[in-house]
């Protein structure tokens, strides 16, 4: 599915989620909102959105940094 700006203010589209930051990128992200005269919610959708864009098209490799795992799926 690909995002546009206008399903950003679709209410009905909404579902709450809770995300843990560490405390700087919470205040770079906090800061980039402030600057740009936008919530930290609306920014943070936005980025989301952007994200599943990119990697919808399959131009972008899921970089997940995830611990090595053996053939049977435990570590």
């Amino acid at each position: 599915m690909i995002y546009s700006e206008s399903d950003m203010g679709n209410r009905n589209m909404a579902t709450r989620i809770t995300v843990s930051l560490p405390d700087k990128e919470h205040a770079a992200l906090a800061a980039l909102a402030r600057k740009n005269d936008v919530s930290l919610s609306w920014l943070t959708r936005k980025a989301v959105m952007e994200f599943l864009q990119r990697h919808a098209k399959g131009s972008a490799p899921l970089a997940l940094d995830l611990p090595s795992r053996d053939k049977t799926g435990t570590e």
